[in-house]
């Protein structure tokens, strides 16, 4: 049971998914769109006649399971019959002819040669067998001292990074005593000019109770303390409003450095990189292997047309002599053919996404970014405490 889904797996893993195009636009789009799987035990066809859908079909093992074919059109069964053949590539046959002597006889001299021939044979096969030897001590001394080379670089980056993750906690730790020390140092200033007015309300307090009249300058003077208290308290709230304000810039500052050290970070710089790469490999293993079309198109100004076609030459490496363009500057068209196929390989894909995972900078960099996105709420509930 084990074998068998083992080779189950295999197959998904190893047999390509095989997919051609053939499309073509004059006076109205035609063209048929094949993906098989499996040496054709799933198999996808979709064909455009006119600018419509003529035929879609989906068979697994030869039954339909899904027909994407119009209503009006489903009665014409003998267009399956009428598909373009896809051929396989011939393998090139390497032909190899004996010389036959027609009296079948060997002398002696041709003896000799064959004899020094193959002592000659050997004597290279020992000169190649001790170079390749000497060449797979040379690159196994060169793997020994990269490694040992990449080692130290490991260590000194982790050193490095211990530094900086000390020097920023050091720094956090200073600034957060310094934002206690000015919090307790206005709490204090607060508690004092509350007890200084709690203080003048007992004695006027007492001063009402024991009947005493004021004159019009004690009045004046009472409403320009009062109106000196009502300012001084407006003033504490506009001061807490900007510690707010500080402490959310504060917050904000800390972000941006975190982030900034996130990417710019070697580990993460070398990931990125990485995943860039792993990314090419995979759009270039999903273009066509195989294609050939012309494409004949223009815009309704020659200027646009021409600026249109050094965008164009910019990407031929890509398409290079597979595609043929001719550009028209006198009027608006966009007509051609192209026939292009290819095949995807499930296995390379995982592959390809399973040698990003399994690195050890991957899991690095996804700690990271959660712990970035994790402090900032953390910082914000100690500030809030």
């Amino acid at each position: 049971m084990i074998g068998l889904a083992l080779l189950l797996l295999i197959l998904v893993l190893a047999v390509p998914i095989r997919y051609r195009i053939r499309a073509e636009k004059y006076e109205a789009v035609n063209g048929t769109f094949q993906v098989t799987w499996l040496f054709h035990l799933i198999s996808v066809v979709l064909k455009i006649d006119h600018n419509k859908v003529s035929l879609g079909r989906m068979k697994i093992a030869g039954f339909t399971v899904a027909d994407f074919t119009p209503l009006d059109e489903v009665e014409e069964e003998k267009i399956e019959g009428k598909l373009l053949s896809y051929g396989h590539s011939q393998e090139n046959i390497e032909n190899h002819f004996e010389v036959v002597d027609s009296d079948g006889v060997v002398d002696v001299e041709t003896l000799l040669q064959d004899e020094r021939k193959a002592a000659e044979k050997k004597k290279e096969n020992r000169r190649e067998k001790a170079r390749q030897e000497k060449e797979q001590k040379k690159k196994n001394i060169q793997r020994q001292r990269e490694k040992e080379r990449e080692e130290k670089r490991k260590k000194a980056q982790a050193q490095k990074e211990k530094e900086k993750e000390e020097k920023r906690k050091k720094a956090q730790e200073q600034k957060e005593q310094e934002k206690e020390a000015r919090r307790k140092k206005k709490q204090q200033e607060r508690l004092e000019k509350a007890k200084k007015r709690r203080a003048e309300k007992k004695q006027a307090a007492v001063a009402k109770k024991n009947g005493e009249k004021k004159s019009i300058r004690q009045k004046v003077q009472a409403l320009f303390e009062k109106c000196c208290l009502m300012v001084d308290h407006g003033l504490d709230q506009l001061d807490r409003w900007i510690d707010l304000a500080v402490n959310r810039m504060d917050r904000i500052i800390d972000k941006i450095d975190m982030i900034e050290e996130f990417i710019t970070d070697a580990v993460t710089v070398r990931m990125l990189h990485r995943v860039w790469k792993a990314t090419k490999k995979i759009v270039h293993h999903l273009l066509p292997v195989r294609g050939r079309g012309s494409l004949r198109i223009g815009l309704a100004e020659p200027a646009a047309t021409g600026q249109m076609c050094g965008v164009l030459a910019m990407l031929m490496p890509f398409y290079g002599k597979r595609l043929e363009l001719i550009p028209d500057f006198e009027q608006q068209i966009a007509e051609g053919k192209v026939s292009c196929r290819g095949r995807v390989r499930l296995g390379y894909l995982v592959w390809r996404i399973l040698l990003l995972i399994l690195n050890r900078d991957f899991w690095y960099v996804v700690g990271q970014f959660k712990s970035l996105r994790a402090e900032p709420r953390e910082n914000g509930k100690q500030k809030d405490r």
